[in-house]
């Protein structure tokens, strides 16, 4: 596993844990579906730091981390691979919480 003492900045290792928790998820416990599989690459192609799969249960959702200029694209590719909706979510009101862009 990444951890921040390993010289890496804490966006890199966030990135990198989500990733192996993806895999984590879908390889060890089979939680993941083609359109999520679907879904994680496209967000990955068009410029997503990271995805994985979350929901309750079983999964049936994914979030995908991205940098603000490529958040359109990467919510544009996850329509486009199977996504029924796509929130972007603003970061910058930090620990308060984050808001919705668009959706």
């Amino acid at each position: 596993t990444a951890a921040p003492s390993s010289g890496r900045s804490v966006g890199h290792t966030l990135a990198l844990l989500m990733k192996q928790h993806h895999e984590a998820l879908r390889d060890d416990l089979g939680l993941s579906t083609p359109r999520l599989e679907a879904m994680n690459e496209a967000a990955l192609t068009a410029g997503a730091w990271a995805f994985k799969l979350v929901g309750s249960g079983g999964g049936g959702c994914g979030v995908a981390w991205a940098p603000r200029p490529a958040s359109e694209a990467v919510a544009q590719a996850m329509k486009d691979a199977g996504a029924v909706n796509t929130w972007i979510m603003d970061g910058r009101q930090g620990v308060h919480g984050a808001h919705i862009v668009n959706s």
